[in-house]
């Protein structure tokens, strides 16, 4: 799934005829389009689903959104019963994508698929929107049983099948759509219901009737990239016929290539996939291990423990035992070590702890036992500068009257 903006009108586009009077000077109103500002500046959402397998693609939606000022109650009620199957007519206050429209698509989506859901894993591929990665969005999928897939920020218009075969052929058409003598808006500054004929036209013909799986398997979502085109190969600098593997990404990867900046619910992302072997469908990812995100930082330890302790994590229980996370427990809660280490710290203050001192002969006596704060040892001493000025007064006072 992906969003574009659809405008209402597409004014200066090549066919336009401008009729001119033959005598005296042409008025502006004969070869000016009859497009207000607001109508040239006027968008609705559109948030296309496509699907690789043909007979899921038929079931997809697709869903418009607009605000309540150009999508009125009247023009809705005409809408709704004239609109087909797979087209839906959202209206919100603003046309922008949020948290709850996003989990609302998640519930149409099953919906639609839920007769599905048996022999297929629903895999939901989104671009790295702040609006689509929240652990409530992630959960949300997690209970009706999809896997959230994000493309990496900044490379939808490489990796993102929408963006890089479909939205260029829809928005063609319905520009010749609108270039129509016959296509007019409104006469007060509304969409028509012939200008939602024109786009309903173009989403079936361009976007719902096709079969979209060339473009799935030439971005390498599909195939273990075997099949990813030649443009796509030569960013990533691999050969197209060698595979680029199935690792899960480690927390911080997974942050980095999703913006840096966003809280990534990695946890939510990894469990449903960790848990496969527990399914039905565990046939479908035989080869999908976990990668332990530690593994390099321990150098120190041999190959061989290294190995036996990755295949350990990578095994996953039976549907009788309880799952093992190779992540940690900061990570899998969503906190880092360093905030964790700083509330310890905190509650470790009204305890005492030994301390060691050093002797003559620059050695460490154990023995010798200082019970001092905790804080007092590892941070210093914070002194009032109001309460030391006061005290300074108060000296020079008395030297004074003695």
């Amino acid at each position: 799934m992906d969003e574009t903006s659809v405008a209402f009108a597409y004014p200066g586009q090549k066919g336009n005829v401008a009729q001119q009077q033959h005598r005296g000077h042409p008025q502006p109103a004969t070869y000016t389009e009859k497009a207000s500002l607001s109508i040239r500046r006027g968008n609705v959402t559109y948030c296309a689903f496509i699907a690789s397998d043909m007979a899921v693609q038929s079931l997809l939606p697709q869903i418009v959104i607009g605000n309540k000022k150009k999508f009125t109650r009247k023009l809705l009620r005409t809408a709704w019963a004239e609109q087909p199957d797979f087209v839906q007519t959202w209206t919100a206050e603003t046309g922008w994508i949020n948290q709850t429209m996003m989990k609302r698509m998640i519930s149409v989506l099953h919906n639609c698929l839920k007769d599905l859901t048996d022999d297929y894993q629903i895999i939901f591929v989104v671009d790295a929107a702040r609006c689509h990665i929240h652990k409530d969005i992630v959960n949300h999928a997690c209970r009706h049983n999809m896997w959230m897939l994000y493309v990496p920020a900044k490379m939808t218009w490489l990796l993102q099948p929408l963006d890089a075969y479909v939205f260029a052929g829809f928005k063609s058409h319905l520009k010749q759509q609108y270039a129509d003598p016959e296509y007019l808006m409104a006469p007060d500054n509304e969409p028509s219901m012939t200008w939602l004929r024109r786009l309903w036209h173009s989403i079936e013909h361009k976007v719902q009737c096709l079969d979209w799986k060339s473009a799935f398997s030439k971005v390498g979502l599909l195939y273990q990239q075997q099949q990813i085109s030649e443009h796509v190969a030569s960013f990533t600098k691999t050969p197209s016929h060698q595979s680029f593997g199935c690792c899960m990404p480690s927390p911080s990867d997974l942050q980095y290539m999703l913006g840096g900046k966003l809280s990534v619910p990695h946890f939510q992302l990894t469990r449903p996939v960790l848990l496969r072997r527990t399914g039905s469908l565990a046939h479908l990812w035989p080869v999908a291990v976990p990668r332990h995100y530690d593994l390099r930082a321990r150098k120190n330890q041999s190959g061989t423990a290294a190995a036996t302790r990755s295949s350990d994590q990578a095994q996953t229980l039976e549907p009788s035992g309880h799952p093992s996370s190779p992540w940690p427990r900061a990570v899998r809660l969503g906190k880092s070590s360093q905030k964790m280490k700083s509330k310890n710290m905190v509650k470790d203050t009204i305890k005492t702890e030994p301390e060691t001192q050093i002797n003559e002969d620059n050695m460490i006596n154990s023995q010798t036992k200082i019970n001092a704060p905790r804080a007092t040892r590892m941070w210093p001493s914070q002194t009032n500068p109001r309460k030391e000025l006061a005290e300074a007064k108060k000296e020079a006072m008395e030297q004074m009257i003695h």
